[in-house]
This record gives C-alpha cells, sequence and structure tokens, in this order.
C-alpha cells in the first residue's frame, strides 16, 4: 500500500478491500493512511447467516472492535468520512 500511495499522496482516495476480517485488519488499514476500508465479505456472510439482523451483528461487531483496539493503542479520536469516531 506505501507504495501506490506514495505516488499519488493527496490525489486521489485510497480504499482497502479484501481481507479485513479483524479489528487490527481496519485499524492497520487506516493508520497506514487509508480514507475507508470495505468489509464485504464479512457482511456477506452474516446476510447469508441472519439477514438484516446478520449484516447489523456484524458491522456492530467490527465497530466495537475497532473501538478496543484504539483504547489498547491510546488512540482517541479517529477522524472518519461522517466525522468522528472514538
Amino acid at each position: 500500500m506505501m507504495e501506490g500511495r506514495s505516488c499519488c499522496w493527496g490525489e486521489v482516495p485510497v480504499l482497502i478491500d479484501g481481507g479485513a476480517w479483524r479489528r487490527t485488519d481496519v485499524f492497520e488499514a487506516l493508520a497506514l493512511g487509508a480514507q475507508a476500508v470495505l468489509v464485504g465479505r464479512p457482511v456477506l456472510y452474516g446476510l447469508a447467516a441472519m439477514g438484516e439482523n446478520g449484516v447489523t451483528s456484524v458491522i456492530e461487531m467490527l465497530k466495537n472492535e475497532l473501538e478496543l483496539t484504539m483504547a489498547l493503542l491510546a488512540v482517541l479520536i479517529l477522524k472518519t468520512s461522517r466525522g468522528v469516531m472514538g
């Protein structure tokens, strides 16, 4: 990611897609400069298992785990496209 980011820093938003299964995957991508992390497969598994409630559960679980990771690493605020989280 670092090589791709250096050529277009600030010009093109960096989105990470694929491989984000755990809170640490999401945190690492954001810490390296990604503006967003796409988590399609876990959400689809939640949809297949429990429908809309499964999707909500997966998203809530990832959010809670990301907040835990931030707390463990003493990151107080994470700026997001929707505002500030944390």
